[in-house]
């Protein structure tokens, strides 16, 4: 017997957030639901990548596993250092999504004029995989004018790219 509790518990107001223990509320009995980040992968590219040839060539990718068919997926992309060789040459970079093309992070990034371009295309996209399968989420670049080759992290391996992806819950 407790003096000046009834039955039925404490009266609303008596307990606030200064009187719980650290960590006394856990994602099961938490009441926030949507836009929580649930899980976080990420691969890190630290080496120069040149590439001279047409076509798609993949750079970088990283794979992740739904834990529910309504959960989003935030892929964000960081590029470091892309420099086209040449004056005319311009390239895209592409997200996918397994073997989908998902979205262009950076289309015709590159010179078409008279000098050679260096930057950092950078970009977000959010993603609603349907699915609590493995995902593979790739970062291709293809070269789309110009006949010169491009080089991905053109500092001579200071420079990090990432591809990050976050499962979001709906």
């Amino acid at each position: 017997t407790i003096t000046g509790i009834s039955v039925g518990g404490l009266p609303d107001g008596i307990v606030d957030t200064d009187m719980l223990a650290a960590n006394a509320v856990t994602p099961a009995k938490s009441t926030i639901t949507g836009g929580k980040v649930l899980q976080v992968q990420q691969t890190v590219l630290t080496t120069q990548q040149t590439y001279g040839t047409g076509g798609e060539n993949e750079v970088m990718n990283v794979s992740i596993t739904p834990s529910a068919t309504s959960s989003k997926v935030l892929v964000c992309c960081n590029m470091a250092n892309c420099y086209t060789n040449g004056s005319s040459t311009e390239v895209k970079f592409i997200i996918y999504r397994d073997s989908t093309e998902i979205t262009g992070l950076a289309r015709y990034f590159g010179a078409g004029g008279t000098t050679p371009v260096d930057g950092s295309p950078n970009g977000m996209f959010l993603d609603s995989p349907n699915s609590t399968s493995s995902i593979t989420y790739r970062l291709k670049v293809e070269r789309v004018n110009g006949s010169d080759g491009y080089i991905i992290n053109h500092t001579n391996g200071q420079a990090k790219s990432t591809l990050t992806v976050m499962e979001i819950a709906a």
